[in-house]
């Protein structure tokens, strides 16, 4: 068993029987109280100022978050070969829902242990919560909602220990729109970074872009964070970030906190890495009132984010 899991079999156990007694919804909607609540939100970086050691991956849930923290992890060690047991010995993750990760925010060590004295931090708080310094640098990660749909879909089941057969489709998307999805508002998290889109040290990620063009991407990303790379340093992080490299070692990925899904079988947590493929799994209509829905919230929360500029819209005309 992961070392990670061993002190939470407990916590692990007592989730499965919540479970096996039918109290999911339940459960479901403590974890959204928990993970969403303000005082949460407010206690992850009390006291925290950024430095310029620091980079911080701004990411709504299934966004892309892995993948952000393998590059800038390669990134900041060059491209040289890392060993690590989990990407969060690595990376800290300040609002963690379970203690269990090892990089711990205010550890000088998981900078001054690279080359380049940088480290990542994953954060998936909106930026209100995310304390802001111009040392710092700011990797701000978005994907189309569809596809984070998709992919909060079989994640989300896993957590809970539901399968997709008896929690549909339809059953998330109830959720998605009912204001208690389990990770919070896509809406409000790209609102509230896209307004600080002028600041020089925040760079906007689009997931399909990194997708189509890898090699470029990072290396506008190893520019961004004012890291030279020689063509050997850059083609070894982006064969080192590769989907394919990654999901080889998809168990330094794994959650890092217990879930309903068995003890030996965590939800995935890299399942496809796909842009542009809900209609896998959605149908057209359920597309379309995911665009209609995320563009109405962004009005409401006064955005002027370009929703159409990003993500293929499918509408009702469509349909």
């Amino acid at each position: 068993m992961k070392y990670r899991y061993r002190s939470m079999i407990p916590a692990m156990l007592t989730i499965n029987l919540l479970g096996r007694i039918g109290l999911r919804n339940v459960l479901s909607n403590q974890i959204h109280t928990q993970v969403n609540a303000q005082k949460t939100k407010i206690r992850a970086f009390a006291g925290y100022t950024p430095t310029e050691h620091d980079v911080f991956i701004c990411t709504y849930a299934k966004s892309g978050t892995n993948w952000m923290m393998q590059i800038v992890s390669q990134l900041a060690r060059l491209g040289q070969p890392t060993e690590f047991d989990h990407i969060h010995d690595l990376v800290p993750w300040p609002e963690a829902p379970m203690p269990t990760i090892r990089a711990k925010l205010n550890d000088p060590n998981t900078y001054r242990s690279t080359p380049t004295k940088r480290r990542g931090i994953k954060t998936h708080l909106e930026a209100d919560y995310v304390p802001y310094n111009s040392a710092a640098k700011y990797l701000v990660v978005f994907r189309d909602p569809k596809d984070v749909f998709v992919s909060s879909y079989f994640f989300g089941t896993g957590i809970l220990g539901v399968t997709t057969a008896t929690f549909t489709v339809a059953d998330w998307l109830k959720r998605f729109f009912a204001g208690n999805f389990l990770f919070g508002s896509w809406a409000e998290h790209m609102a509230s970074y896209w307004a600080l889109r002028d600041k020089p040290n925040i760079k906007f990620i689009q997931f399909a872009t990194l997708k189509q063009q890898p090699t470029a991407t990072i290396a506008e990303i190893a520019s961004f964070l004012d890291l030279p790379l020689t063509p050997d340093q850059l083609a070894n992080v982006v064969r080192q970030s590769d989907f394919a490299y990654m999901k080889s070692i998809h168990d330094k990925f794994e959650p890092p906190f217990p879930s309903l899904g068995t003890l030996f079988s965590p939800p995935p947590m890299l399942r496809a890495g796909k842009a542009g493929a809900s209609d896998s799994v959605l149908t057209r209509t359920q597309q379309a009132q995911i665009d209609a829905f995320c563009q109405t919230e962004l009005q409401k929360l006064g955005s002027d984010f370009p929703y159409p500029d990003y993500f293929d819209v499918v509408t009702e005309a469509a349909i």
